[in-house]
């Protein structure tokens, strides 16, 4: 049992809405993780191709499903040169492996205005404490790729020269995903090119997954041990002042405006349409 369809990301572009929603079709299966992380890391790999059919095979209500899907979305940017040497874990042959797997997969791709897709990045890797409160967004580590990962035409070429264009979605966020008003149409497309019935309607289909941004507790993240557990459970008067409120200078914001122009024209040449950004 293996994917017949990927969900490729980005990263913080409504991969989790599309999860959610896709996981409540009856005709369509997942793994037992939303994201299984097998391509794109070496170690997994070395488990071999019978290891990744296993995390589907443990869900019983996947046999006999028209469709299955892995939904991690770093696959995307894996097979980018520099994510291969930024990041030790990511195997140099991981599109040719995949190939090899599944030749005729469907592969379906959010996009979103990388500037937004990199400051909620950002704000995640400062909730999980991955990196310090006073690190520019400009100077994350590159193993965590949060530049890369918004330069979507360079990571899309590679995939282009492996598979038929016809074989990819290519959603954009901000149009497609985030209006509530085009979500049944959107789900409506994803269901009909990966095979499945799109007639059916999805209980989560409106459904937020953006995470409620605790500031308070994103500094507490970033100090030692015993800080964190003596303030975790302030009271919530002190943990909502703004003293706490982690803001992003707004060069910062202008100087990734700069850093994505040309990727962004280049983007809109491959796709071969104006983007909404």
């Amino acid at each position: 049992m293996l994917p017949t369809f990927y969900v490729l990301g980005a990263q913080k572009a409504g991969t989790t809405w599309l999860f959610s929603t896709l996981s409540t079709h009856p005709e369509v299966g997942h793994a037992t993780l939303k994201e299984v992380h097998y391509f794109d890391r070496a170690y997994r790999v070395k488990k071999g191709l019978k290891w990744y059919e296993k995390q589907f095979e443990k869900r019983s209500e996947n046999y006999g499903k028209k469709a299955v899907g892995d939904f991690t979305p770093k696959y995307l940017r894996m097979v980018h040169p520099e994510c291969v040497s930024n990041n030790s874990a990511v195997p140099t042959d991981a599109m040719e492996l995949l190939k090899a797997a599944t030749p005729d997969a469907k592969f379906v791709v959010i996009l979103r205005n990388p500037v937004r897709r990199a400051l909620s990045a950002y704000q995640h890797y400062l909730r999980k404490g991955t990196i310090a409160i006073d690190t520019s967004i400009l100077d994350t580590a590159p193993d965590l790729d949060l530049l890369l990962a918004g330069r979507y035409a360079e990571q899309l070429e590679i995939w282009f020269k492996h598979f038929p264009r016809e074989q990819f979605l290519i959603l954009i966020y901000e149009d497609d995903v985030n209006p509530d008003s085009m979500k049944a149409e959107t789900f409506k497309r994803v269901c009909n090119f990966i095979g499945v019935d799109d007639s059916f309607t999805s209980e989560n289909l409106y459904d937020k997954f953006n995470h409620i941004v605790n500031p308070f507790r994103t500094r507490l993240l970033n100090r030692g041990g015993i800080t964190r557990r003596l303030f975790w459970d302030a009271p919530m008067w002190i943990q909502n002042l703004e003293i706490w409120d982690i803001k992003i200078d707004e060069q910062e914001v202008a100087a990734l405006r700069d850093y994505y122009r040309e990727p962004n024209q280049k983007l809109a040449e491959l796709l071969g349409r104006e983007l909404p950004w």
